[in-house]
């Protein structure tokens, strides 16, 4: 779109020269001048009354950092599984509590269980074993001890005179140290198969055992007492994250406060969701208040008014407002990842209010505000259009929080489009008061003649084509890492706190584990026991491996059924013998008949998946059962964190419906394949770029404008080459930004080389408030906005270097 000459646009509304003002008469008073204020007010007013019914619901924030993760449209059984599971384990904090002396350590831990309990925080808190829960397990699995064998009584009961092995095992138990404890099971179990079976039972992970009824840890002289905790409220609640810090922390001072050298460790995914809401919005306020005070102050030293600064506040709160509404309608939640990036969107929205302000600063002689907008309207538009394109890249992603980042950006800055067009004209009719050039219209004019005599020579285009080739060889040696990993927003101390955790306890990993799944609960118990049975096998071989399954615990029926033939075929085929021999031992004559008739009578079925659930025993290993997913039953079996995956995939070959998730490896995966197909799709968007340049302003001029972020986008690139940079799928995203706003300053330069030096002073400002939000963004904690701040910063300024490879010889 070429700048419209008054004579074509504005003939029928332009009134005469000597008139300072459009004159609209009533006839007029619907033109397009007196419509535009009025439909962006009354466009305001709606997202004001719009944002104050959302704000009556309730604006939710986000926090949680697994949202910005993809999601696996092409596996939704595997990504629905993924975040059941989390679902499950994210409300879940541990704490140790250790002191040299154990006494001292156990008397605080109990304390600190009670006082956690109370606080009001958690809906579950776990200390001591209930003196009960022996007993509970017995009374839910006892009636099926003739169904439920473990691994050494179904080997037992293999053996050719399985009779005689069965009665020299029981002897043995009998004469064994712990026969005090076996002989009160004898008259409802003689042979003491259950007591086998308790023993199968899934144990502590790691270096966790029971002792006076509490988890114990011992490590270096110490005793740690272990202390599980489910928070009331999802730990990604922002607004009760300061709450519970502040209850923890009270608590855990009390403590140390009551115990001296009491040590305690907690960990759990709350602290690192509410560490990183907690830094998040302390960026929010550092980017958001630098960007402004920068803004502000280049107004006051650039345009020397107060109304200059009142003005450009408009287009900066209504693209916000803009931005905030329509994300709130569309997005359940807000990301904290997008309001921190919104407040760099400070910097570039700011660019439309300033190309007006410079127009209007370096106006010579009789002002006119409607005229000055017109003339920078075609560059304000094209401008807005690629700058939108840019944000449009962020949507391509897999990754939710981008695509949120892109409609949040987009909005925010057709805001202060509508603004700076709509309201600029009405609000800056006044002509300039100052007469004296701003002071950095020297500078502007020096770079522009440098730039004059750069073009003046020859070789110009060569060296620049020989610059980008050289830039183009150096992505050769570009260092990649799509590692997930490298993206995660961790503090030190809190993951050196975890760490030591897991290093006390031998906890199980979270992020990699086995997956099964059936058509029908009976298929994932059969599958979930062969992979059982040959992670036992791994086991065996390798003490350090650890892991826990609901095998020993939810057999199938067609285990149970097996269980209950092979105990008969082999125990009741000689029924006499078997008496006799019980008799032999001193059992009464009642209890050997009450044992035959049960082995005879019992009923071949045991108890459904529900039932278990439904029973307190269930409850530590709850998260285990992920039940019906996408038609489909889902069971987890849990690793320790010393495995190695390629053994495990390899013994769970040929399994149908079971298969080792690394949650790692798969995002890292993803990131990959996303990485290299959007560098694809950067080079198209800068191909469909040219194409819509070309269209507009042929192809001469076209390249010209496109040539500035092109060559800004290789030397941002061949820089992370040089430098060592690792680079990832939001340095390649940030490429689209590099481009949007880049094109801005050569387009600026292309439709104001009539006055360059007015377009030279807007797009340095624009530049300088651009790099400064960005250069803030650079100094996040968060990695991903560090890269996006890292890769803009770099290429904008580069951009702003080059954008006067746009302007024709003046």
């Amino acid at each position: 779109m070429a700048i419209l000459p008054e004579s074509s646009f504005m003939a029928s509304t332009t009134p005469p020269r000597h008139s300072p003002q459009r004159n609209f008469g009533s006839s007029s008073k619907f033109s397009l001048q007196a419509m535009l204020p009025r439909v962006w007010f009354a466009l305001v007013i709606v997202l004001l009354a719009a944002l104050a019914l959302l704000a009556q619901r309730g604006i939710g924030v986000e926090t949680n950092l697994l949202s910005l993760l993809p999601s696996f449209q092409k596996e939704p059984l595997l990504q629905k599984t993924v975040e059941r599971f989390a679902e499950q384990v994210n409300p879940r904090l541990i704490f140790l509590v250790g002191h040299k002396n154990p006494e001292q350590a156990r008397t605080a831990a109990k304390k600190m269980a009670v006082a956690l309990r109370n606080s009001g925080h958690f809906a579950s808190l776990e200390a001591e074993i209930q003196q009960n829960t022996l007993e509970t397990w017995q009374q839910f699995y006892f009636p099926h001890r003739y169904r439920m064998l473990s691994p050494e009584i179904r080997q037992l009961l293999k053996q050719p005179d399985a009779v005689a092995a069965t009665l020299h095992r029981l002897q043995e138990k009998l004469h064994s140290p712990l026969s005090a404890f076996f002989s009160r099971m004898l008259p409802q179990d003689p042979l003491l198969f259950f007591s086998s079976f308790l023993q199968t039972l899934p144990k502590p992970p790691g270096q966790v055992f029971l002792e006076e009824g509490m988890l114990t840890v011992q490590d270096h002289g110490k005793t740690y007492l272990l202390i599980n905790g489910v928070l009331q409220h999802n730990p990604f609640n922002i607004g009760r994250q300061a709450a519970v810090q502040e209850a923890l922390a009270e608590i855990i001072e009390q403590a140390t406060l009551s115990t001296s050298d009491l040590e305690v460790l907690h960990s759990g995914v709350f602290r690192f969701a509410a560490k990183a809401a907690e830094e998040a919005q302390r960026e929010v306020l550092t980017i958001g208040t630098g960007s402004m005070l920068g803004i502000l102050f280049l107004i006051i030293v650039t345009f020397r008014g107060i109304r200059q600064v009142l003005v450009v506040v408009l287009p900066l709160a209504i693209g916000l407002l803009t931005a905030v509404t329509v994300c709130s309608l569309f997005f359940v939640k807000l990301h904290l990842f997008t309001l921190v990036f919104g407040a760099s969107l400070i910097g570039v929205s700011v660019d439309y209010a300033f190309h007006y302000l410079a127009k209007h600063r370096l106006s010579a002689g009789q002002w006119n505000s409607w005229e000055g907008l017109w003339s920078i309207f075609p560059a304000l538009t094209m401008g807005v259009v690629t700058s939108i394109l840019g944000y449009a890249g962020f949507w391509l992603t897999p990754f939710p929080a981008l695509q949120q980042i892109a409609l949040f950006s987009a909005v925010g800055l057709l805001g202060a489009y509508g603004t700076v067009v709509c309201w600029f004209p009405l609000l800056m009719k006044a002509p300039p008061s100052v007469a004296s050039p701003p002071v950095a219209l020297v500078a502007v004019k020096w770079f522009l003649q440098l730039w004059d005599a750069i073009q003046e020579h020859r070789a110009t285009p060569v060296v620049l084509i020989m610059l980008g080739i050289g830039c183009l060889a150096t992505f050769n040696s570009i260092q990649f890492n799509d590692d997930i990993r490298a993206l995660e927003q961790r503090s030190p101390t809190l993951q050196s706190e975890a760490h030591r955790i897991r290093e006390l306890t031998g906890g199980l990993e979270v992020s990699r584990f086995i997956v099964v799944r059936g058509k029908s609960v009976e298929e994932v118990l059969q599958r979930q026991e062969q992979a059982t049975r040959r992670l036992q096998s791994l086991a065996r071989n390798d003490p350090q491996f650890d892991f826990q399954s609901l095998a020993p615990l939810l057999p199938s029926q067609k285990t149970l059924a097996e269980n209950q033939t092979l105990l008969r075929d082999a125990l009741l085929a000689q029924p006499e013998r078997l008496k006799q021999g019980l008799s032999n031992m001193g059992f009464a004559p009642e209890v050997v008949e009450l044992f035959v008739r049960e082995l005879l009578n019992s009923e071949p079925h045991g108890f459904s998946v529900k039932d278990w659930l439904a029973s307190p025993i269930s409850k530590p290993f709850r998260h285990l059962w992920l039940g019906k997913i996408e038609q489909k039953q889902v069971s987890l079996i849990l690793l320790g964190s010393r495995h190695d995956a390629q053994q495990i995939t390899v013994a769970l070959a040929g399994i149908p419906g079971v298969a080792y998730l690394n949650q790692v490896e798969r995002i890292s995966s993803l990131f990959r394949q996303y990485r290299e197909a959007l560098t694809k799709l950067v080079a198209l968007s800068y191909l469909l770029v040219l194409g819509l340049l070309i269209w507009k302003y042929r192809l001469r001029k076209a390249v010209k404008i496109i040539g500035s972020p092109v060559l800004a986008t290789l030397l941002t690139f061949a820089l992370f080459s040089i430098t060592g940079q690792p680079v990832n799928l939001l340095h390649i995203v940030s490429s689209f930004l590099i481009l949007g706003i880049g094109v801005d300053y050569t387009i600026f330069f292309t439709a104001g080389h009539h006055a360059a030096s007015a377009t030279g002073l807007a797009v340095l400002l624009s530049a300088i408030t651009t790099l400064l939000s960005f250069g803030l963004l650079f100094l996040s904690q968060t990695p991903a906005l560090e890269a996006v701040g890292l890769t803009v910063a770099l290429g904008i300024g580069f951009a702003l270097l080059l954008s006067p490879l746009a302007l024709t010889k003046r």
